[in-house]
């Protein structure tokens, strides 16, 4: 591969790379938003959405500890966000101790 060849390649690996750290970024307002406008109907705040942007992948954590809503739904509405702002969901899981349940999605941006 010549030089100018081996330039031009870094240099759309690179544009890819802030378009993929743009749409992170907005997943992560979009889904922290969504967080902000569901806790209003909980009961002090007792349920966590943290959202951990960790350069072209994204992990959502989800803890449901009031019972006032309901988590599976919940977690499928964070993975719709989750796609529609173009990432692909990695993997979902869910564990309970203790009467809290705690949701994870790991994502990462799809490359076009």
């Amino acid at each position: 591969m010549s030089t100018n060849e081996l330039l031009e390649h870094t240099t759309k690996y690179i544009k890819q790379q802030e378009e993929k750290v743009e749409g992170m970024k907005k997943m992560k307002e979009k889904l922290q938003l969504s967080s902000e406008g569901s806790s209003t109907s909980r009961t002090h705040n007792e349920d966590i959405i943290e959202v951990r942007d960790f350069g072209s992948t994204l992990e959502v954590v989800f803890t449901n500890s009031s019972g006032c809503i309901n988590g599976s739904s919940l977690l499928g509405e964070i993975i719709s966000i989750v796609k529609e702002e173009g990432a692909e969901v990695m993997s979902a899981s869910f564990h309970n101790v203790g009467g809290v349940t705690h949701y994870t999605i790991h994502s990462q941006v799809r490359i076009n």
